[in-house]
């Protein structure tokens, strides 16, 4: 079901979120699963961000969470 529902929100357009001497609250996580009961298929890095005074987000998948792709991901986002 979250599959589903990250597909759905990294297909939607995007805009850019918050701005100069706007509060936007950002995180990260990771999406994996079972595969079989056997082992872990590889994990997907979501990166994302809220700006709750007008309730605009966004999500990005990224290949990891090092410190230049977050830091890229924030300036392109917000």
């Amino acid at each position: 079901m979250h599959e589903v529902c990250v597909d759905s929100l990294l297909k939607c357009h995007q805009q850019k979120t918050g701005g100069p001497d706007m509060i936007v609250e950002v995180d990260e996580s990771m999406f994996t699963k079972h595969k079989n009961n056997v082992g872990w298929i590889l994990p997907h890095w979501i990166f994302g961000g809220v700006w709750h005074e007008t309730n605009k987000s966004f999500l990005v998948k990224v290949p990891n969470q090092s410190m230049s792709i977050i830091l890229e991901a924030i300036k392109v986002n917000i």
